[in-house]
């Protein structure tokens, strides 16, 4: 340090710990470069003004306590009670993304150049909210950076694909959430696990299929969405479709109204094939959504008849090779199913509370195929991955291959094979308990209402190709036409 000025050393050294916590901040992306991860920390612009004491609010003061903080939603921000004036900090529109790459060297407690045009709405309605404000001066502007990701929430815990080193980055909200993070990282660390579910926090619930272009506009879009009326079941529109199935299309021509989960678009409902673009965004409510009609005729089709789930979205691994039988059997706490057979199981933590189920089909002695929940691929790969060190190199296949499961009353009856749906086109599909493979390879025979998995490659023709005389689309999945061997009476 010269004249109080940090400068450089060329002094180096080594310091040992068994765990190392990173919290940069603004320089979360810089940060993850050495540590070779990804992280969709960026910085967004924010604004913030002070203004001159309020000789209306000093009056109030001499026989109140501290003036309550205000936020209006509608007008998108908040006002507090700043040394005799107001602190106005709004969260406008069109606020921009900055450094998707690193902080530059040159920059260290530096501001960005003002840009009050873009927060002029935000302040008249503050004065509008408080009518003494509109003679008060303006004491002091700001603009500067604040971190973000996509969801709003910061990532705290273990980093992918590495041991002891763990992230507290990404806080929009910094100092209101230091003591909690602090508390419940120390908890990861000395037990492995932390008394709440911090898997809305995990920094895995981002994976490799994120850029740095939807993290920025993500993140944006993030900022801008914080002081609007949220939702139950909230979709947001910024950078879609980014992953998608080979059905989508389709789906989307039968009515789809598409949700987001961990980058893949998948249907959350069909409703009117001439929806308008708002349809959805119309159609929710804090009771029952005008979605409910759609998801119920849905729900009943399938009960009653058979549909399909495009299933393409759920996580995928294979686990194969010399040990990959022993370390499944370490690894989870339901006994293996045989060759060709298929098993529900968990993988445990070390206190036996359950960190991820998985569906595991066995398909050679020491080759299994598992599926667990499509929003959690980087967590649960990670997880794998660091379990089977010792072992092996488990695979992730998610965006390799699709899968296509018949569900439904009607399963009983033999599914007849698509057309096109043939060995050039298909792999062997997953067997399931009460599934036996017919003698088209590309489509198995079910002898119950279990549901069997059509998988073929994610390149696959069958990309709106099924024959289409069954539309029946199940709640909460997407699904598209094809045809099956089903009684008139039973064909949705």
């Amino acid at each position: 340090e010269q004249g109080g000025n940090l400068v450089a050393s060329d002094d180096r050294f080594d310091i040992t710990a068994e765990h190392v916590v990173t919290a940069t901040g603004n320089h979360a992306q810089r940060t993850a470069r050495l540590l070779g991860i990804k992280t969709p920390a960026v910085v967004v612009e924010h604004q913030y003004i002070v203004t001159e004491p309020d000789p209306a609010l000093v009056e109030w003061r001499k026989t109140n306590p501290q003036h309550p903080v205000l936020r209006d939603a509608d007008a998108k921000w908040y006002v507090r009670e700043e040394r005799g004036g107001w602190i106005l900090g709004p969260y406008e529109k069109g606020a921009p993304a900055r450094w998707p790459y690193e902080v530059p060297e040159a920059f260290r407690a530096d501001l960005f150049p003002l840009d009050l045009e873009r927060i002029e709405g935000e302040y008249k309605s503050f004065i509008h909210r408080i009518p003494s404000s509109e003679t008060v001066g303006l004491k002091d502007d700001y603009n500067g950076p604040i971190c973000y990701t996509p969801d709003g929430n910061p990532l705290v815990g273990p980093a992918p694909g590495l041991h002891n080193m763990w992230l507290a980055e990404g806080f929009s909200f910094g100092i209101t959430a230091a003591g909690g993070t602090g508390h419940y990282l120390a908890q990861l660390m000395t037990e492995g696990e932390a008394e709440i579910d911090m898997a809305s926090l995990d920094p895995k619930r981002f994976g490799n299929w994120m850029t740095t272009e939807y993290a920025s506009r993500k993140n944006e879009e993030c900022y801008d969405h914080v002081f609007i009326l949220h939702h139950p079941d909230e979709e947001r529109e910024a950078c879609r479709p980014l992953r998608t199935a080979p059905a989508y299309d389709r789906q989307k021509d039968l009515g789809a109204q598409m949700g987001q989960v961990n980058g893949w678009e998948r249907p959350n409902y069909y409703g009117p094939k001439d929806a308008p673009a708002d349809f959805d965004h119309n159609s929710r409510s804090f009771r029952r959504g005008a979605w409910w009609q759609y998801a119920k005729a849905e729900a009943e089709a399938v009960r009653n008849t058979v549909g399909i789930i495009d299933a393409s979205a759920f996580t995928k691994h294979l686990v194969r090779g010399p040990g990959a039988t022993a370390f499944l059997d370490h690894f989870t706490c339901n006994k293996l199913p045989n060759v060709g057979r298929i098993n529900l199981t968990y993988a445990l933590t070390d206190h036996g509370t359950t960190r991820t189920e998985y569906t595991i089909v066995r398909l050679k002695q020491d080759e299994y195929y598992l599926i667990s929940a499509g929003a959690w691929t980087a967590y649960d790969y990670d997880f794998l991955q660091k379990a089977a060190d010792d072992w092996m190199h488990p695979a992730t296949v998610t965006s390799t291959s699709t899968t296509l499961p018949p569900n439904g009353a009607s399963m009983r009856w033999p599914v007849r094979t698509p057309a096109r749906f043939s060995r050039t086109s298909s792999r062997t599909p997953t067997p399931t308990r009460s599934c036996r493979t017919s003698a088209s390879p590309g489509c198995p025979t079910a002898t119950s209402s279990l549901a069997c998995a059509l998988s073929a490659p994610s390149a696959s023709p069958i990309r709106g190709n099924l024959a289409g005389n069954c539309t029946t689309r199940s709640n909460s999945a997407a699904t598209f036409g094809t045809s099956f061997s089903t009684p008139a009476k039973s064909t949705a």
